[in-house]
């Protein structure tokens, strides 16, 4: 499952730091404001989505959605929805091992993206990563992958959660020796 951003793209924001785990519901993460809770205890509204900035010989991994997604050829980083119950790095493993055949080491958080998504807030955490083993990341579900610099960052038409991230993964690969 990739993240979906939605239509149309709304206001955008980058957190300094990420949200506490564990403190609402299914997505194990605190929001600014006091979320609304239907009854089985997950937040009502929030759609909680991981992505990962895969870091390898300063340059970051990017997939471009194929044409039948939502935000059609936009770029993003991969990942996907925090299911219940699951911790951000459990659900970022999962999805990156769904998406792209490869294990990945999660790192730390980078900085979030939020966009309305189908009268809810969509909210897309970017986590630093790095791929275990030899494996080679494969497309499936996205049109192509494509291993960018920290300058070619801006040149992609990223979708719109995953632009307020991309000043911290641009400072991740600038710094990586």
């Amino acid at each position: 499952m990739t993240h979906d951003n939605g239509e149309p793209p709304g206001a955008t924001q980058a957190r300094p730091a990420p949200p506490e785990p564990g403190a609402h519901g299914h997505d194990n993460r605190a929001t600014s404001t006091t979320p609304a809770h239907d009854g089985s205890g997950t937040q009502t509204g929030i759609v909680r989505v991981v992505g990962a900035a895969i870091v390898r010989n300063r340059r970051c991994l990017a997939a471009q959605r194929s044409a039948c997604m939502s935000l059609p050829l936009k770029w993003e980083f991969p990942g996907g929805k925090v299911e219940t119950g699951e911790e951000p790095e459990e659900a970022l493993v999962r999805e990156i091992q769904e998406e792209l055949g490869v294990d990945i080491t999660v790192g730390p958080y980078l900085a979030t993206g939020t966009v309305p998504h189908r009268g809810q807030t969509l909210i897309l955490d970017i986590y630093e990563a790095t791929l275990q083993g030899e494996a080679e990341p494969v497309a499936h579900e996205h049109a192509t992958l494509r291993w960018v610099t920290a300058a070619e960052l801006t040149e992609l038409d990223w979708a719109e959660a995953d632009r307020p991230p991309l000043r911290a993964v641009r400072a991740v690969l600038e710094a990586t020796t």
